[in-house]
């Protein structure tokens, strides 16, 4: 063996050591300096020397049951076939759900932040607050979300079924419900969605609220053959709704532009036929009527309302109009009293 090997063993026996104390002395917690030890799990690469810690509590844990009684901070993950309360009604079992619960010890105060392994990458959030009641889960609206909405989404009472993958045909390949539908809606869309609801009444309300951007067309199978408990429309940007009945009526507020066509309330309650706070509405070939106690048609709070070959009977009021202006054409909504205007309303 020559010299120049020699040095060479040597200056590699030697890095091998110093390299080997290094990885040593970085897994040393007396090295560690001023970080706390105590419940940390300090790993090592083997190959690197890289020391990282893992805080206790960070670890994922497998919950079942109801979220609605998860009352700890962690990351958890479950399963629809046993866990209640997640964000989708139905979500297909094997698919997990990974819950982050921030839960505040000294109230009832928490929240939670929950995805899915789908297709698509969804976030949803609610919060539980001091008098220990959950919001209703929500998109979160990010830069993934934006126009994830499909534009044309499918509801049969008889034949659908509220689970992923449906919701995209007619039939079989419907969803069930109104409101299950509503919910794979993103909140902000730059696509006209529609919303087509198969004949049959439905014992649910239509409820949309805060679905900003594009228009949203809700599109029934005709009066007296799509019938809905009841339609309220919150903080929406634009909405056409076609060939709906309500038994309790539309509830329009919140800066809305909305459209009804061929749309009716005619049941006998003391709900109003078309209420309208602070928002637009053009309502064309619509009846609202039998809203004893109330209004066939109410404008408040700078609304405006247009009618077109609207009618109505047996109303107490048939039209109200308070700071709001109400135009007619060819229309006639009649009741008891059959037209009320206050604090500068205008009826033309």
């Amino acid at each position: 063996m020559n010299l120049r090997q020699v040095n060479k063993d040597l200056i590699d026996n030697s890095f091998t050591q110093e390299v080997d104390n290094h990885v040593k002395s970085i897994a040393s917690t007396d090295i560690l300096g001023h970080i706390k030890p105590d419940g940390v799990t300090i790993a090592v690469d083997p190959e690197t020397g890289i020391a990282s810690s893992l805080v206790k509590g960070a670890e994922v844990e497998q919950f079942q049951g109801d979220l609605n009684t998860l009352n700890k901070s962690g990351l958890f993950v479950a399963d629809s076939s046993n866990t209640t309360n997640l964000p989708l009604v139905g979500s297909l079992a094997g698919r997990p759900w990974l819950i982050q619960s921030i839960a505040d010890t000294s109230t009832t105060g928490a929240m939670q932040i929950a995805t899915q392994s789908v297709s698509e990458y969804l976030l949803y959030f609610r919060k539980r607050t001091i008098a220990n009641i959950w919001t209703d889960w929500v998109k979160i609206i990010t830069s993934d979300t934006i126009n994830k909405s499909p534009t044309s989404i499918y509801v049969d009472g008889t034949l659908g079924t509220d689970e992923v993958g449906k919701g995209t045909g007619t039939g079989a390949n419907a969803y069930k419900t109104i409101s299950y539908a509503i919910n794979q809606m993103s909140k902000f869309n730059t696509r006209s969605i529609s919303i087509r609801i198969s004949a049959g009444t439905y014992n649910e309300n239509l409820t949309m609220y805060d679905y900003l951007g594009a228009r949203i067309n809700i599109i029934g199978a005709g009066i007296n053959s799509t019938i809905i408990n009841e339609v309220s429309i919150s903080g929406c940007d634009s909405v056409d709704i076609t060939g709906v009945t309500s038994i309790k009526g539309f509830d329009v507020r919140g800066n809305v532009s909305i459209s009804l066509f061929n749309c009716s309330k005619t049941a006998s309650n003391t709900s109003t036929g078309l209420y309208v706070l602070s928002s637009t509405c053009y309502v064309e070939t619509c009846t609202f009527s039998n809203c004893t106690s109330a209004y066939g048609i109410s404008a408040s709070n700078n609304s405006v309302i247009m009618l077109s070959s609207v009618s109505g009977t047996g109303n107490t009021t048939g039209i109200y109009c308070e700071l709001s202006v109400i135009r007619k054409r060819s229309s006639t909504i009649t009741g008891t009293t059959a037209q009320q205007v206050l604090n500068g309303g205008q009826i033309l």
